[in-house]
């Protein structure tokens, strides 16, 4: 398959200039390190505001200083900030997988957000829409719910990236194990060869302790192998 193949298919699937996550960066290293810093910022911007939304939720009106009418306004405005700021990113993604007829956990976590912000909205500026209102009762909100979820997955995928960059270096460490050249015999003559330029039936020669640079089938002789390439020890 030729490379604009690979490209056009990967971007099929649902990434590329259409993912949020998608950056100009000149190496793997540079993207996994804006990924990363995005993250972070999104991450202490849903702390910010979700910490005394998740206070307003809980005190359900009794906290000093906050008037009941002003509450549930005020839990609103900032669970709209958080919902459509650090949030954002969850509905783009889960679109994204949309158009491609996909459903990932972006989706789970945008249905989750979405219906807990827009449950609550209602709530809040139409509450005779809901039974009992006529008796005085305000509907139950829920955007502390939408606010601790954003705030717990960024956290996640923070650590997930972490993880990620970690096994990122290992497979690297482990990729560097591989020889770049080999040793080739022919006819009864030893040469240091790139492997680019082995061919199957060449027969090369590992002394004790090397590395072996290609797959192959021991012809004669034995020896201590390095397995490190194996076992990534």
């Amino acid at each position: 398959a030729s490379r604009e193949l690979v490209v056009r298919a990967i971007e099929d699937a649902g990434y590329g200039d259409g993912d949020e996550r998608a950056q100009p960066a000149d190496t793997a290293e540079e993207a996994e390190e804006g990924e990363r810093a995005a993250l972070k910022r999104d991450l202490v911007a849903s702390l910010l505001l979700s910490m005394p939304l998740v206070a307003l939720g809980m005190a359900h009106g009794s906290l000093p200083g906050i008037l009941g009418t002003l509450d549930r306004p005020l839990q609103l405005v900032l669970a709209t900030i958080l919902v459509f700021g650090p949030g954002r990113r969850f509905f783009l993604l889960a679109w994204a997988a949309a158009r491609h007829r996909s459903a990932d956990m972006n989706t789970l976590v945008a249905i989750g957000i979405g219906a807990g912000w827009l449950y609550s909205t209602v709530a809040v500026l139409a509450p005779q829409l809901f039974p009992h209102a006529e008796h005085g009762q305000e509907p139950h909100v829920y955007f502390e719910a939408a606010g601790a979820i954003i705030s717990f997955v960024l956290l996640g995928k923070l650590l997930e990236t972490r993880a990620r960059r970690r096994l990122a270096d290992a497979v690297r460490r482990l990729v560097s194990l591989q020889p770049k050249t080999a040793r080739r015999v022919r006819r009864g003559r030893e040469e240091e060869v790139p492997l680019a330029s082995l061919a199957p039936g060449d027969v090369v020669l590992v002394r004790p302790g090397e590395r072996i640079p290609i797959d192959g089938e021991v012809e004669e002789g034995s020896s201590a192998v390095d397995e490190s390439m194996l076992t990534g020890e």
